[in-house]
């Protein structure tokens, strides 16, 4: 009979060394011989459960308290907030609470965010008022010159018409007398009446109404930041990045438009990517990606182990970019 066959491993009790081990208690963890368990459940300060070493639970098992708030529960968990165990209901209870509390306090926010918008929209009309009675007054001004102006125009012809028609009665008077005086003391006005009186030529102002620009009223007006969601799963985060209001979209142009013209040093660019309106990153031949803004400025560089990189940028502005030469 080979030895291994006979061999046994011999379990004794954790009180009395010498003697083999019956039962187990699972809430002390310990193994106790026939003569040891009387003793030990004479001890009434604990709940013991002794049962048979056959029919103990596994050694990783870890005998929990009793919830005192779920009866029916043991506090498996921990709370690092409340410095206190929980069980599972417990934890629930409070997800569902800071749910709860999360629900307020973005209502909370979001009024917030719309009294801002409200002010900001009543400060917008209060100055488009303020600007609407400017020019209305600018217009009954420019009324009031002009009309001063063609009023004494017209007094002054008016003063011309009624000397012209003194003058044509005083000469009728002339051809019906009989007093020969009267023609020779004449003195004519005919040259005065020939010169009309001077013109006056007004030239109106006019209202320019300069093209609406939608996109840069919005810009004006005030922007909301970008929506950040994360999730935390199994100790990873993950972010999400979501538009608080839809972009306005922009009406493509028919023929493509020459904004500016960066020297990126690059005799063949590999690849270029726009963070914003404002950025752009690139990649050349030199192993190198650069990032410039309008201005032609390089505001930083990053150092790559090949030359051929494919870049693009993540909606929350993260750059990222493949590596040819390392898959091969």
């Amino acid at each position: 009979m080979d030895p291994l066959d006979r061999a046994q491993v011999l379990l004794l009790c954790d009180l009395r060394q010498k003697a083999a081990l019956q039962s187990h208690c699972e809430l002390c963890q310990i193994n106790l011989c026939k003569a040891c368990v009387g003793e030990h459940l004479s001890d009434s300060s604990k709940r013991h459960k002794v049962v048979p070493y056959k029919h103990r639970k596994p050694t990783h098992y870890v005998n929990y308290p009793k919830c005192p708030n779920h009866t029916q529960k043991h506090c498996e968990l921990y709370c690092e907030k409340c410095d206190i165990p929980v069980c599972s209901t417990c934890i629930s209870s409070e997800i569902a609470f800071n749910i709860k509390t999360e629900k307020a306090d973005l209502e909370k926010h979001c009024e917030k965010l719309t009294t801002v918008v409200s002010n900001q929209g009543e400060a917008w009309q209060s100055e488009i008022d303020i600007i609407v009675k400017k020019r209305k007054c600018d217009i009954a001004q420019i009324k009031t010159r002009v009309l001063k102006a063609l009023d004494e125009k017209e007094n002054e012809i008016n003063q011309m018409i009624s000397e012209l028609e003194e003058n044509i009665t005083y000469l009728k008077e002339i051809l019906g007398s009989d007093d020969e005086s009267l023609i020779f003391t004449y003195i004519s006005r005919n040259a005065g009446f020939r010169r009309p009186p001077p013109k006056i030529n007004v030239s109106l102002p006019r209202f320019s109404l300069p093209q609406i620009n939608t996109e840069q009223l919005h810009q004006m007006f005030g922007s909301l930041s970008a929506l950040f969601i994360t999730t935390e799963e199994h100790g990873y985060t993950m972010k999400t990045q979501e538009a608080e209001y839809c972009p306005l979209l922009k009406p493509l142009l028919d023929e493509p438009e020459l904004i500016t013209t960066i020297d990126t040093g690059y005799k063949t660019p590999h690849s270029v990517t726009c963070i914003d309106d404002e950025e752009i990153w690139t990649s050349g031949q030199d192993k190198i990606m650069k990032l410039y803004n309008l201005q032609g400025k390089l505001r930083k560089s990053i150092k790559t182990k090949s030359r051929s990189i494919d870049m693009a940028v993540t909606r929350s502005g993260d750059l990222v970019y493949t590596d040819p030469e390392l898959l091969t």
